[in-house]
């Protein structure tokens, strides 16, 4: 994983690889949301993703939002 900048001033965490949602949990420790701006992007580009459960994507979800709840 990378993380960057974009043009429009938006912290990037750019996803490489192969990405399996075996362990949300895991993945969750990717992120910083307690110390990340408001605005970030999570880019999937060069990513291949495995397939997602149900729970998984909810708890997904928990983390992408966790600034912004739902």
């Amino acid at each position: 994983m990378a993380v960057r900048t974009n043009e429009d001033g938006h912290k990037v965490y750019e996803l490489k690889g192969s990405v399996f949602f075996a362990s949300a949990a895991k993945f969750r420790t990717l992120f910083s949301p307690a110390t990340d701006p408001d605005d970030v992007v999570i880019e999937f580009r060069h990513a291949r993703v495995g397939e997602l459960h149900d729970l998984e994507k909810e708890e997904l979800m928990a983390v992408v939002s966790s600034k912004h709840p739902l």
